[in-house]
């Protein structure tokens, strides 16, 4: 796995690079098995191992989660986001099936934020339509290609509209989240 950081509203974002079969160990996963809980009310993503939550993005490739208990296997393909489809509690066996690109949302590494997760919108363009977003919005584009006012906005970038507000045309099927904070 490789990753790199990314500020996004003074939060810290990681984009994960996975290759197909690749064997993960981590902060919250062992030799590709992890734990989730049931989620809390409130809170975003999904409760780990570890006790805390985690808010998870696919923007390329495809995984495969197995129940180890019930042996559910669940695909997730790109555009996947764990804010809008929750996982069920359980152990999970994760497996990357093809080279992958995931953008996580880690406690870890915002250890010194309260909340460690703010509460997030998650938003999904398609290509060819437009949105509009008010002063104040706080877009963190996760995965795709907005022109706002003739400008080109590539994936893992701040936008924060702070004049008046903008539309944006999506060139290509465009993930973000909105940050309510």
């Amino acid at each position: 796995m490789e990753c790199k950081l990314y500020p996004a509203f003074g939060y810290v974002l990681a984009r994960n690079w996975f290759s197909a079969g690749e064997v993960i160990s981590d902060e919250i996963m062992t030799n590709n098995v992890f734990t989730v809980q049931d989620p809390k009310p409130g809170l975003a993503g999904n409760i780990s191992n570890t006790g805390q939550a985690y808010v998870w993005f696919l923007a390329s490739g495809q995984h495969t989660y197995q129940n180890l208990v019930t042996g559910e296997l669940d695909v997730h393909e790109p555009g996947w986001c764990n804010l809008v489809q929750k996982m069920s509690a359980g152990a999970f066996e994760f497996q990357s099936t093809k080279d992958s690109e995931y953008v996580c949302f880690s406690p870890v590494l915002n250890a010194a934020r309260t909340p460690k997760i703010p509460d997030l919108e998650f938003v999904e363009i398609e290509a060819g339509e437009t949105a509009t977003f008010p002063i104040g919005t706080k877009l963190y584009v996760l995965e795709g290609e907005l022109d706002i006012n003739g400008k080109s906005v590539v994936s893992m970038r701040q936008v924060h509209v702070r004049t008046g507000d903008i539309t944006a045309k999506a060139k290509r099927k465009t993930y973000g989240y909105i940050f309510k904070v």
